[in-house]
Formats: C-alpha cells, structure tokens, sequence
C-alpha cells in the first residue's frame, strides 16, 4: 500500500498531489512513525513557480524572440521542496540546437540557486497548439510565421508581414531544420515559417 501523504491538512496518495498536466508536485520527506508522508506543498509549489518564472527567461537560440515555455516546450515540471525535475519537449526532433537549450535552462535555474535536472523527452509530440498567444506574437512581431494548425486547408502560414493567406513555398530548406520559406503573393515578401 502506498504512503499517505499530509499536505497542509490534507491527506492524500503520492497520485493526488498532481497538480495539472504541466505539474506534479511531489513530497521529498521520509514516512513517520504512522506511516503518513509530511509534505511541504507550499514550498515545492513555491519552487514550481520560480522554475516557471526562469524558464520564461530562456530563449531558443534560434528564436531569441520567444521563450521555451511561450514556444510550449515545457512539458511538466516536478518539484519537491528543494528539488526539480523539468521536462521539455522538442519541436523539431531533428533540431541541433537541443543540447543548448538544455544548457541555457540548466544554467539559468542554476543562477536562480535552484537544483534542478533538465531532460528532453519524448512522451508526446510537440504541436503547434501548444505555443502560447503571447509566442504566436513574438514569432510575427520577429518576421516567423507560426505553423498552421494540424488540418488546416494550406500547407502555408498568413504572411507575418501583412497577414495574407494564399502564399507559396518558396523553399522547404529554411535557416534551421524546422523552418521553411514562404513567399507572400500580396505584399511580395519571402518569410520564414515552421515546416509543414
């Protein structure tokens, strides 16, 4: 049978200190006497927040407009009270730039005074659905189409410059392996955009 746990006056399984799809906070002490858990939520949901807040600092070096977690790469996040666990997905299994990303977030919760181990995973893949408004934004506001939405009826993105449907594939080899090249009929413009 699986320990209680005691969490700010509340009894739970380790299961039920799942927070969200994107979280799971977990107890880091030893069981009692009773064989109940004593947690200290508060601190681990705390440290959750501060590794969220860095996270935010840390751009994709190929983007350096957004960040990992408005480019929805932030998988879930596990923390103890002292301790996290962050897992990030990639949104090009191919892309060279993971090694430095993983360095970037490791040396920034590093700088914050947070232990933390950072891991790509594969658990699921990464979609556009999961870029946040504020990184759909950022990617127009930096020239980046963001990539259409599984079953949308073109392959190419609205233009980022003057927002017009109806452009061509200029090029599948873009800058990076998960970038192409657009060009936009309306105003004339090549863009980059996410592959299709």
């Amino acid at each position: 049978m699986e320990p209680m746990i005691r969490a700010d006056q509340t009894t739970m399984t380790p299961d039920e200190a799942v927070a969200g799809p994107d979280r799971l906070t977990k107890c880091d002490a030893a069981a009692g006497a009773d064989g109940a858990v004593t947690c200290d939520r508060a601190a681990a949901d705390e440290l959750r927040e501060r590794v969220l807040a860095v996270l935010d600092e840390v751009k994709d070096p190929e983007i350096p407009a957004v960040s990992v977690r408005e480019l929805g790469m932030v998988y879930r996040v596990e923390t103890t009270a002292h301790h996290a666990h962050v897992q990030l997905l990639p949104t090009f299994v191919g892309c060279p730039a993971l090694d430095l990303i993983r360095a970037a977030a490791r040396r920034r919760l590093a700088e914050a005074g947070i232990r933390a181990e950072v891991e790509f995973v594969l658990s699921e893949p990464w979609t556009p659905d999961r870029i946040t408004p504020e990184g759909i934004e950022k990617l127009r506001q930096f020239g980046i189409a963001p990539p259409v939405r599984p079953g949308a009826p073109s392959l190419v993105p609205p233009c980022p410059y003057c927002g017009a449907e109806g452009g061509e594939i200029e090029n599948l080899f873009g800058p990076t392996p998960c970038r192409a090249i657009f060009y936009c009929r309306r105003c004339r413009q090549p863009f980059e955009g996410f592959k299709p």
